[in-house]
């Protein structure tokens, strides 16, 4: 979470874009009443939301991640997943190092969520990413926004992307 008044900065954004008048909630174990649908539910669950980089790289720690937390993949990371699987422009050891990443999320469907961001979320990126200049990590990121105020770990291999959900308040990890 970011610090000082950068901080206070980031709380009066998130309460401007939710209409949160009187502060963010507190952490409960159930829903607040009038919680923005945009966001997942609080729960006492742990949550990892993972970039496709992370997921190629790292596809055989998912199974041990899956047991103690919940795993949130973005749709947008499917996609990218999807296409370099079918790309003529990507070596034949990619490829398949990410059909042997699908085969394991495949494996683990039943303890995942594929999770997609929207438009009020993607306006929180508004402080660390040009709306003209917007990817795929800011898709990403918004996807994993929506468990914000839950016990949520942001797995990446980019440091650009951690550096932009750092700032929007994520905890991150390359490991």
């Amino acid at each position: 979470m970011p610090h000082g008044s950068s901080q206070d900065a980031w709380r009066g954004h998130v309460r401007r874009i939710f209409g949160l008048q009187a502060g963010l909630p507190r952490l409960v174990a159930r829903p607040v009443t009038g919680w923005p649908t945009c966001l997942a539910s609080l729960t006492d669950k742990a949550w990892a939301v993972m970039d496709t980089n992370y997921v190629i790289n790292n596809a055989d720690r998912l199974a041990n991640m899956a047991q103690s937390r919940i795993i949130a993949i973005p749709d947008t990371v499917l996609n990218e997943l999807d296409a370099i699987r079918h790309s003529n422009n990507k070596s034949q050891e990619l490829k398949d190092r990410v059909a042997h990443s699908v085969a394991v999320l495949n494996s683990l469907k039943e303890a995942m969520h594929i999770v997609n961001c929207n438009e009020t979320l993607e306006r929180l990126l508004a402080g660390v990413s040009d709306p003209s200049a917007r990817n795929n990590d800011d898709l990403i990121i918004a996807a994993a926004l929506r468990y914000m105020f839950n016990d949520v770990v942001f797995y990446t291999k980019d440091r650009i992307c951690g550096l932009k959900a750092q700032k929007l308040g994520l905890k991150t990890s390359d490991y």
